[in-house]
């Protein structure tokens, strides 16, 4: 806080005037002007001005005031510059950061220091014997007090505590406790993958995870497109981290798994996602409905012999599959047969066995294919209801 000063007070003039009281110290932050009004005090925490023939300006925060033309040095200087008050004559001096005054004996008052200084006016014969302008003040309290100026002694300011209690209470220490920023890992398993398969993003180091995209920590989802995915992570004392994955998403190859293969996937539910072999090669399509049983963890492989074979004394082709979910339920199920699997079937199996589809066209193979599920392992032995037409 810097409180303004009154202004120097104009008396001890004898039969030349009257005595004239310096202005206030003022609330605002500029300078009052001198009592004659044609002088302006300072703004902005510079120092007040001064005319001819008068004391000099009030000091202010970053300023001198301005020198009257009276007495060297009887400008009021600025806080930074040490807040001397100015030299008067007949012991005029003014107080602290105030202009002394310069005329007559006791002449016009010097501007009241302060933020910013007060203005003077000495200018004989046009003005005589003005008081000075009060200094400004910079205090962002709303208890202020100001009184007028008067000539003699040093500005006081006082300071008083108006709270409940009446008195500050004592000092108690406080510790501040900075806790560390957690450190998140993201990671999202497969992070290369085929388009429409399964992909869990998971975090670790924290307590609560939130994903970018909708993704839920350590819950799969269905990729179709490169992406990468944020996740900010809260800890017990509210800190939070983040960690970024990106999942490359390969589109599929076209074609089928030449060879026999493989591919486990975290299946949930109302996925529709394919299978696949090395390079993206498409094995099956499994689509598990909205709202029923949760296959789990999924293994679909395709086995692809030399040839077509014969099984409990029937053909099949060469191509044929399992389908293994950790919990058993119904999902709709594509299986996938290239026209060479075919070729080599109809090339294998002679009458009485029906021949299969010879190309596209071919409504009567088409019509003769059946496919026929087992509960148990490898080609089975214990087939379920009648072969799917």
């Amino acid at each position: 806080m810097v409180a303004g000063g009154g202004g120097g007070a104009s008396n001890n003039i004898g039969n030349c005037g009257v005595n004239l009281a310096g202005g206030p110290g003022l609330t605002t932050l500029d300078g009052g002007a001198s009592g004659s009004g044609m002088v302006a005090g300072g703004i902005n925490g510079n120092g007040g001005g001064a005319n001819f023939g008068s004391g000099g300006g009030g000091g202010g925060f970053f300023t001198d005031g301005i020198a009257g033309s009276g007495l060297a040095n009887n400008n009021g200087k600025s806080y930074l510059n040490g807040g001397i008050g100015g030299t008067g004559n007949n012991n005029d001096f003014g107080g602290y950061g105030g202009g002394g005054a310069g005329w007559f004996t006791g002449g016009n008052g010097g501007g009241g220091g302060g933020y910013s200084g007060g203005g003077t006016d000495g200018n004989y014969p046009t003005v005589q014997f003005a008081g000075g302008g009060g200094g400004g003040s910079y205090n962002i309290g709303a208890n202020q007090s100001n009184t007028a100026g008067f000539q003699s002694g040093n500005g006081l300011v006082i300071f008083t505590w108006s709270g409940a209690p009446s008195c500050p209470s004592v000092r108690v220490p406080v510790t501040v406790t900075v806790n560390p920023t957690p450190v998140i890992n993201a990671t999202a398993t497969p992070s290369t993958t085929c388009n429409l398969t399964s992909v869990n993003p998971c975090a670790t180091g924290a307590v609560s995870y939130v994903w970018t995209g909708g993704l839920s920590n350590c819950t799969p989802f269905v990729a179709t497109t490169t992406d990468t995915y944020t996740v900010t992570g809260t800890d017990g004392a509210g800190c939070a981290g983040t960690s970024s994955v990106t999942v490359t998403v390969t589109p599929a190859s076209g074609v089928l798994a030449p060879t026999t293969s493989n591919q486990s996937q975290d299946h949930g539910d109302d996925f529709n996602i394919n299978y696949y072999a090395a390079n993206c090669d498409l094995i099956a399509t499994v689509d598990d409905g909205a709202g029923g049983n949760v296959l789990g963890l999924t293994t679909s492989t395709v086995n692809v012999d030399a040839t077509a074979s014969f099984h409990n004394g029937q053909p099949f082709v060469r191509r044929w599959y399992q389908i293994t979910p950790t919990t058993n339920g119904s999902a709709d199920v594509k299986l996938y047969i290239n026209q060479t699997d075919f070729d080599d079937y109809n090339a294998a199996v002679v009458a009485p066995y029906l021949p299969l589809p010879t190309g596209p066209g071919d409504a009567a193979g088409i019509a003769n294919i059946r496919i026929t599920k087992n509960d148990d392992g490898g080609l089975g032995n214990n087939p379920i209801g009648s072969p799917l037409r």
